[in-house]
């Protein structure tokens, strides 16, 4: 595959259809319980976690009554229109649905304009700030995609505009073709991602 994702079920059943193939029966569980084998055989730490799918525009998580110290994130990038579809593999692990749902949602985040998405961010800048520790640490990655010509770095600084959140430093971080050389020797001639940047902030 020359993207580090995970194909869609419907990608998967038109190259089948298309070959007359039938697809190869997997036991799904015996590859993860491999894994974990492998990866578990030393015990761990015992520790207590919870995950919580919500929109964190809206309001904050108050039934983790928790603070944090940390923030690590990476939100939808600037006209990235399908980011809950592309995590379909994600919340079906977590009782989801088993299929890709790309019909518009209400939830999804607006790219009307550079403003409007990034007052949207700062919605969840602030519900973040609102379950940290004061001088909380929080890190982001953000990048642009290639049909949006807008500055996607101009777009994240303005969203921690009176956010809560002072940032502290700004890192070039690359592109999604970082660590795929092998890869793209099998493609064809691709567009060359956009940089992303890690932008460090602390709780004021």
């Amino acid at each position: 595959m020359s993207s580090n994702f995970c194909s869609k079920p419907g990608y998967a059943f038109k190259f089948w259809t298309e070959r007359h193939l039938n697809p190869p029966i997997v036991n799904v569980l015996g590859v993860i319980f491999r894994r974990a084998e492998r990866y578990l055989s030393r015990p761990i730490p015992a520790s207590v976690g919870k995950v919580c799918l919500r929109d964190s525009r809206s309001k904050p998580l108050r039934e983790l009554n928790a603070l944090f110290s940390w923030v690590v994130t990476s939100p939808p990038y600037y006209g990235m229109r399908t980011y809950i579809p592309d995590q379909w593999l994600r919340n079906w692990f977590l009782g989801g649905p088993s299929f890709v749902d790309y019909s518009s949602r209400p939830s999804d985040f607006e790219h009307s304009s550079p403003e409007s998405f990034a007052n949207q961010l700062r919605l969840v800048w602030k519900n973040t700030a609102t379950m940290c520790k004061p001088s909380a640490r929080l890190v982001c990655r953000f990048g642009g995609i290639h049909d949006r010509q807008h500055d996607c770095l101009e777009i994240a600084k303005q969203s921690f505009d009176e956010s809560g959140w002072r940032l502290t430093t700004l890192r070039p971080a690359g592109n999604a073709l970082n660590g795929r050389r092998q890869s793209t020797q099998f493609s064809e001639a691709q567009n060359i991602p956009r940089e992303e940047y890690d932008l460090y902030a602390r709780l004021d």
